[in-house]
């Protein structure tokens, strides 16, 4: 069963951010009209 993350669980952006880092690739994120825009880059 899912459970919402713990705060300071690691699954935020930062989160994300840091574990995109760790395999060579980039995270971005920016305000848009109706949410957030989230560009994640990865090396293949």
């Amino acid at each position: 069963m899912w459970a919402p993350p713990e705060p300071g669980g690691g699954y935020g952006l930062v989160g994300m951010r840091e574990r995109a880092a760790l395999i060579g690739g980039t995270l971005r994120t920016r305000a848009a009209a109706d949410g957030f825009t989230v560009v994640l880059r990865v090396p293949a």
